[in-house]
């Protein structure tokens, strides 16, 4: 009698669970990718069809921001786009700058509601006049003979210090913008001139959960004390009667200008 061996049935070798792009098409954890935003081992981001294909060349509209990808499929980050005459740009979280300003090579420039960066036209943002030339490079357009001569002579600000007086929690995050960032800046008088910036300082350091403000600044200096990603309390400002139904989406940063006596 012969002894039968236990190996006679052949064992099948398991399948690999299929990960990323796969013949053209995105998988995770071996399940096709659809319609939806991933990222490569290189961190680009991309785009799935409803077949779990890269989409290419196409804008992406998801929670009110815009989005392309590119004709590799790559979303554009920290990129700019050319087309119809006129320049985008995508920022580092490849949403669309819509109503921003955008800050490089020492100018200011702004990309409007419809995404297209402004040139050659009057700008008007939070109450204040801009021009852009043809290259879409911002100038202030001030009546104040003093901001415009200041302007004009490229005249910058003192260094600015840190000292943090102020907790950081004590306030939360802007609450009241689109973007969670201050869109005006309030500047009051302290009236109080027998007194010094650290002097000011340190008042506010004792009484910061009456009022406070995120920095002080002198006629050599400027010292920031709390965290102007965090809102102030206490500033006031005055504003036209046809706007004050707004207030509630106003939210601000405080400078505090001492009084020279």
């Amino acid at each position: 009698m012969t002894k039968q061996s236990n190996n006679d049935e052949t064992s099948q070798p398991s399948q690999p669970v299929l990960n990323g792009w796969q013949n053209g098409v995105y998988y995770q954890n071996g399940q096709v990718v659809k319609n939806s935003t991933v990222d490569d081992e290189d961190g680009t981001t991309y785009l799935t069809d409803d077949n779990g294909q890269m989409v290419k060349d196409h804008f992406y509209s998801q929670d009110g921001k815009m989005y392309y990808f590119g004709a590799d499929g790559a979303r554009y980050d920290n990129k700019f786009y050319f087309n119809w005459g006129n320049t985008y740009y995508f920022g580092s979280d490849g949403a669309r700058y819509t109503n921003q300003f955008y800050n490089n090579w020492g100018n200011l420039y702004f990309y409007g509601s419809n995404g297209a960066l402004a040139r050659n036209m009057s700008v008007n943002v939070n109450w204040t006049n801009y021009w852009a030339n043809e290259l879409g490079v911002l100038t202030p357009q001030f009546t104040n003979t003093i901001n415009q001569y200041i302007i004009n002579n490229h005249i910058g600000h003192a260094n600015i210090s840190y000292y943090n007086a102020i907790p950081q929690n004590i306030t939360g995050k802007y609450s009241g913008t689109a973007n969670g960032k201050p869109n005006m800046v309030v500047v009051h008088e302290t009236a109080n001139p027998n007194d010094s910036i650290w002097g000011e300082i340190n008042y506010e350091k004792s009484t910061y959960n009456n009022a406070f403000v995120h920095a002080f600044v002198d006629s050599n200096q400027i010292i920031q004390i709390s965290d102007t990603d965090h809102e102030a309390w206490g500033g006031q400002h005055i504003l036209p009667m046809d706007v004050l139904f707004n207030l509630n989406k106003l939210k601000y940063m405080v400078v505090g200008i001492l009084q020279l006596s």
